[in-house]
């Protein structure tokens, strides 16, 4: 009976993938820009403001200002190169689309986006519209149908940037083919998935009927007992367990002994992963213990992320 045992390399396998998490926000424009209203105390979360390529002469506000050179910097970071984007093999588009001259930059914290926006879950909607803007899977922007619809933009998932053209012509809130239009007191609402990328390890930890029947750890499994006087009554005193029967004609009990001849079964409280140096790596304990079965193998499927 081992106490220790070898992994077989067909044991073990890793797997790098991504967890999700659901997010959604509520925002509402005004004359101070757009808010965070939902989830409450997260101002700066979620940055929404507006870029234009006009204004490079001559600047009548601070805002122009800031809408220009956050034009400049959209432009120099995301389409300068030509960027392409497949649907497995197909080309979908031949590079990005150039940027329109007004848009809006959506800039999500990384605190609240992970290593990047799961692709496919982007969706902004407001309250007077029942369209919606959705991402394909691949960084483009359609509104109504992802893929289908009109493009209106691109959404950089490892940057946490959303770009949407701005409807220029509209004087209302709207969603349409032309882009979006936001004015005062408008209600915003974003949803997306964030994403975080783990290291996921999975060992078959596979069990003989010989195997680890015993502790090396408990000491008294090596201890004795003898039953003196009535069978019964001595040895449920000793030791408190009607199910255990010595052997016959003998009156000294042997914790091994009886594991070793199957008279009892241990059960297994938890699994140590060891390195071949013998250094503990993880330790999976169990709800509850489970009972060693000595006529069957029995496979353990530990799973633990880094």
């Amino acid at each position: 009976m081992k106490t220790f045992g070898t992994i077989d390399s067909k044991d073990y396998s890793v797997e790098e993938l991504f967890v999700s998490s659901p997010m959604s926000w509520e925002l509402v424009s005004s004359s101070n820009g757009i808010q965070i209203t939902v989830p409450d105390d997260l101002e700066g979360a979620i940055v929404f403001d507006k870029c234009s390529k006009y204004g490079s002469a001559s600047f009548n506000s601070y805002s122009e200002i800031n809408e220009y050179y956050l034009y400049r910097s959209v432009k120099h970071l995301f389409y300068t190169s030509p960027a392409v984007f497949y649907n497995s093999t197909t080309l979908l588009t031949s590079s990005l689309a150039p940027l329109a001259d007004n848009s809006y930059v959506i800039s999500i914290s990384q605190n609240f986006y992970g290593e990047r926006i799961k692709p496919g879950s982007f969706e902004l909607s407001t309250e007077l519209s029942n369209k919606y803007i959705r991402d394909d899977g691949y960084g483009n922007l359609f509104v109504s149908q992802s893929s289908t619809g009109s493009y209106v933009g691109n959404i950089f998932y490892k940057n946490g940037i959303i770009v949407i053209k701005e409807a220029s012509g509209s004087t209302i809130t709207t969603l349409s083919s032309a882009g979006l239009k936001i004015v005062d007191s408008t209600e915003i609402y974003l949803d997306y998935s964030s994403d975080v990328e783990i290291t996921r390890h999975e060992v078959n930890v596979n069990v003989l009927p010989t195997d680890f029947n015993f502790s090396i750890f408990n000491p008294t499994i090596l201890s004795t007992y003898t039953a003196s006087g009535s069978f019964g009554n001595a040895f449920i005193s000793s030791m408190g367990d009607r199910n255990i029967r010595p052997a016959s004609g003998s009156s000294t009990w042997n914790l091994y002994n009886l594991m070793s001849t199957g008279v009892i079964k241990p059960y297994i409280t938890s699994i140590g992963l060891y390195n071949e140096q013998n250094q503990l790596l993880a330790v999976a304990k169990f709800s509850e213990p489970i009972q060693r079965t000595f006529d069957t193998n029995q496979i353990f499927i530990i799973r633990f992320d880094t």
